[in-house]
């Protein structure tokens, strides 16, 4: 570098990943600093090497696309913004980084569909709870089609029942082998979700109350806590396992003869 102490290429090899060394290459070459801002955009938004700083971070993104307007720099304000807990700013940033893909095809979509996921987690959570439900009545009223529906032909759900028998492979064939069981009634409640890191994964635990009858005999009182894990797939989301157990002291279904 000292044999070429005015090349902004030979210059940008002596940075490496310093925050200051970059900020201090865009002040030598401001005409060809947009990777270095791009690691500039990085350190004030994550606090590396210098204070965090938001406002900072935003003009030096800016900066960096004044000088070339590339998927990069939007893909890294995206994450910071992110990171800061603002999804949607987070959102519109990752969808510029998408659309210099005009065939299609970006790596930057994974970003934006974890994004929108986690601006849209409300209303997600709310659409796994009335798909848990609508699985459960399907079962229990022996509709293979909806529930099959609601379960991934590549990645077949696996269960636990209440009756603590061993786990199995869920299949819509056997529904009906519990024909000589009538549920007067059933409410889930008490829902809780958690989510993968990227938003691909969710489980839900929650608990079960309701009764039912055996070959017309006396109602039991139903009571359980369960658990289901969804998996996102492109045909939207699919429960890929579920578990259930009885409440303390009380009762979960019959075992199968």
């Amino acid at each position: 570098m000292a044999a070429y102490p005015n090349s902004p290429m030979f210059n940008y090899f002596s940075v490496g990943e310093d925050v200051n060394a970059s900020i201090a290459f865009a002040e030598k070459f401001p005409d060809y600093a947009s990777p270095a801002l791009n690691s500039i955009t990085y350190g004030y938004g994550r606090g590396e090497d210098v204070a965090a700083d938001y406002a900072k971070a935003m003009e030096s993104g800016q900066k960096s696309i004044a000088l070339h307007d590339g998927p990069n720099i939007y893909d890294t304000m995206a994450e910071i913004e992110f990171e800061l807990g603002n999804y949607q700013n987070a959102l519109d940033n990752q969808l510029k980084a998408v659309d210099f893909a005009q065939g299609g095809g970006s790596p930057y979509w994974v970003g934006a569909q974890k994004y929108w996921h986690y601006k849209n987690k409300e209303e997600i959570v709310s659409t796994l709870i009335e798909m848990q439900n609508k699985l459960q009545v399907a079962i229990t009223q022996g509709d293979q089609e909806t529930a099959l529906s609601l379960m991934d032909a590549n990645n077949p759900m696996y269960t636990g029942d209440s009756n603590l028998e061993g786990f199995y492979k869920f299949e819509a064939a056997k529904m009906t082998d519990g024909d000589n069981v009538k549920w007067n009634a059933l409410e889930l409640y008490d829902f809780h979700s958690q989510f993968s890191p990227d938003m691909s994964t969710a489980v839900l635990s929650f608990y079960a109350k309701g009764g039912y009858s055996v070959d017309g005999g006396e109602e039991v009182a139903y009571r359980t806590r369960a658990s289901s894990v969804w998996t996102r797939t492109n045909e939207g989301w699919k429960v890929i396992h579920g578990n259930w157990a009885p409440q303390r002291g009380m009762m979960g279904i019959p075992v199968v003869d």
